[in-house]
């Protein structure tokens, strides 16, 4: 009996020692998973402002632009292109969640690159009124998907990305309003737009060259 009893606290002992150790904690668990070093945190942070900036940027130029869009129309108020480039972009953001999970996230960001940049070159080159809102509404389709797309990648980085691409919303007001302005002294209406359509093709240089591939798997604790 008694040698039973110390064969089998043997085997126990022997068991432990070999078994693999778990992480019990999660300061254990943290750092046991390799985490952003600085300098990549940083260039994503950097990323996803410039993200939200580009994003935004054809919403806000668009209203901006609204007056002259309307020039040669029947309609009195611009409140029509407030709705165009509102509504898209609304539907865009119920219905694309039933679909986008399909698509890898660099034809996502594509999509919302050639959307933006139809919109201002329809807005453009066309002076029928109908093709002026439809350029519009393709911006706010840019819009609404580059939105859905690029806040479900923020998922795996760090958590900050999420301010940071609202920062760049926000400052998309300010950068957008200000270089229409700019351009249009300088350019004039259609050339201000036809210049504004290089930038909704940044959404594409930026997630491809500025943001670094993700380090935290979608989905995990650690990104929350």
């Amino acid at each position: 009996g008694g040698g039973g009893g110390g064969a089998g606290a043997t085997w126990q002992r022997e068991s432990h020692a070999s078994s693999p150790q778990l992480p019990t904690s999660s300061a254990e668990l943290l750092h046991s998973v390799p985490l952003e070093v600085p300098k990549a945190l940083w260039r994503n942070l950097i990323g996803f402002f410039l993200a939200g900036v580009v994003n935004n940027f054809g919403f806000v130029v668009m209203l901006s632009a609204a007056v002259e869009l309307l020039k040669q129309s029947h309609f009195d108020s611009p409140s029509i292109v407030l709705v165009c480039d509102s509504l898209p972009s609304f539907i865009a953001q119920l219905v694309a969640p039933w679909f986008m999970n399909y698509l890898p996230y660099w034809v996502r960001v594509a999509a919302a690159a050639l959307l933006g940049v139809a919109g201002f070159l329809l807005a453009a080159f066309f002076d029928n009124t109908a093709v002026r809102l439809a350029g519009v509404a393709c911006a706010s389709l840019s819009s609404g998907f580059g939105e859905l797309t690029f806040l479900a990648y923020s998922s795996q980085f760090n958590k900050n990305t999420v301010s940071a691409w609202s920062s760049g919303t926000g400052a998309a007001g300010v950068v957008g309003a200000g270089a229409y302005f700019l351009l249009n002294l300088a350019l004039g209406p259609h050339y201000t737009l036809v210049a504004c359509a290089v930038v909704p093709a940044l959404l594409l240089v930026v997630f491809l060259a500025v943001i670094s591939k993700p380090t935290i798997p979608s989905g995990s604790a650690l990104a929350a």
